[in-house]
């Protein structure tokens, strides 16, 4: 058995193919996912652990660095094989030895583990030793400039039948919105290219600006999400109604499963229930791919929750993130600073994307 790090490319598109076919496989964890934090000036690092040149577990980990603060982030790993989770202690323990040696002040983990009863831990850890490493650290999330992924909000698919199942579980509301969308002559369409992506994100980011909550800019986003659309580890699902595209909805195809990312919808049409007609699609996608559930996404407003829920999704939520400050004094530094940059972390992100294209030209 080896363990080991590394950037490499063909290491990566390795990892990449474990994540898409193992159902413990995290969206979260794809290697183009994890580098789209470049834009921000980040870093990245894998950890693979191989069993005769065979992947069965690992992370890969954002290294949110600037001037001399290093953070070190793990979100939804480490991914490991059932027969191999006897080696997650081995995995922790060196993940703490390359963030002390790496000089990063702060180490976050967000584990891929719930403590809930249900079918839904095939797609997670199974278990964590009540002495292991993970609980040596406190709870919460003291650097919040990576997402972290709560958890799953699944719609079950299995069944004999099941579209008329998880249909069934649609509440009242939910099943009028999805019957009257069918009506409404909208066509429902997979795109993969350029000129695509432009004009559904298009459309993603003049919804966030009339709603009031960000996305990361298209131009700072692209070149990954095409990667993903290319690899075939993202799809681009679209709506159609007269050859206009009046919806999207960007999801990941990964651990056996679609997880729905971003979307939006136009709204100035009328109330076409485009919302209800492309997840409803999406359900029945799913189904076709055998799929046994669809993870519709944890986050959101309260009315996008409700929006969620009328799908008869359930919330599976991972144990909380921990954290642990490997350098006091500098972490400390690092919050009377981030005090300071907290009002214009927009601006700052931008700031931070620019100069990196810059440094490029140059």
């Amino acid at each position: 058995m080896k363990l080991f790090w590394t950037k490499e490319q063909s290491w990566l598109d390795r990892w990449d193919a474990f994540i898409f076919e193992n159902s413990r496989g995290h969206y979260a964890q794809l290697s183009n996912w994890i580098r789209s934090y470049e834009t921000y000036g980040f870093d990245y690092n894998f950890l693979i652990l191989t069993q005769e040149d065979k992947i069965v577990g690992g992370c890969g980990i954002v290294i949110a660095k600037f001037s001399f603060f290093r953070f070190n982030i793990l979100n939804c790993g480490p991914i490991l094989m059932q027969e191999y989770e006897n080696q997650i202690e081995y995995i922790f323990e060196e993940i703490f030895l390359f963030s002390k040696k790496s000089k990063a002040c702060y180490l976050q983990i967000n584990l891929p583990f719930s403590e809930e009863s249900s079918s839904i831990n095939k797609y997670t850890l199974s278990k964590i030793s009540s002495n292991s490493l993970f609980y040596t650290g406190k709870e919460g999330v003291l650097f919040k400039y990576v997402i972290s992924v709560n958890g799953f909000r699944w719609i079950n698919l299995e069944g004999t039948q099941p579209y008329l199942e998880a249909f069934s579980k649609y509440n009242s509301n939910t099943k009028r919105n999805v019957k009257k969308s069918l009506t409404n002559d909208l066509i429902f369409s997979i795109q993969s290219d350029s000129v695509s992506l432009k004009e559904a994100y298009s459309i993603i980011e003049n919804n966030a600006k009339t709603q009031g909550y960000t996305v990361r800019s298209y131009e700072s986003f692209k070149d990954y999400l095409q990667i993903l659309l290319d690899k075939k580890y993202a799809l681009l699902a679209c709506c159609f109604k007269e050859n206009e595209m009046v919806g999207c909805l960007i999801q990941f195809d990964s651990g056996k499963r679609f997880s729905y990312i971003m979307g939006g919808i136009k709204r100035d049409l009328g109330d076409l229930k485009i919302g209800h007609f492309l997840h409803d699609q999406m359900v029945r996608l799913s189904i076709q791919r055998g799929y046994l559930d669809y993870d519709i996404s944890v986050g959101g407003s309260l009315g996008v929750l409700q929006f969620k829920k009328g799908f008869g999704s359930h919330h599976q939520t991972f144990m909380k993130t921990r954290y642990w400050i490997i350098r006091p004094t500098t972490f400390k530094v690092f919050l009377l600073f981030e005090k300071y940059i907290r009002p214009y972390k927009k601006q700052i992100s931008i700031l931070l994307h620019y100069l990196k294209l810059l440094n490029k030209k140059q």
